[in-house]
């Protein structure tokens, strides 16, 4: 089980990612798999061009092994 530190950590990052959502104009969610590193590469500069954020955002359904 995670300690309480842990899961404050965890709730401040979910909270600031609630507040990114909440405001951004666009969001897109993908599955990250199968893409090459050179792609990911070329999205993330062209985002950074555009003042766009890319943010992988690792989803668990169970706890995490680290915890």
């Amino acid at each position: 089980m995670a300690n309480e530190k842990t899961i404050a950590k965890k709730q401040a990052q979910v909270e600031e990612l609630a507040k990114e959502i909440k405001e951004a104009k666009v969001v897109l969610l993908a599955d990250y798999r199968g893409i090459t590193v050179t792609d990911v590469t070329k999205l993330r500069a062209d985002l950074r061009n555009v003042n766009a954020e890319y943010k992988v955002c690792l989803l668990y359904t169970s706890p995490s092994p680290r915890d």
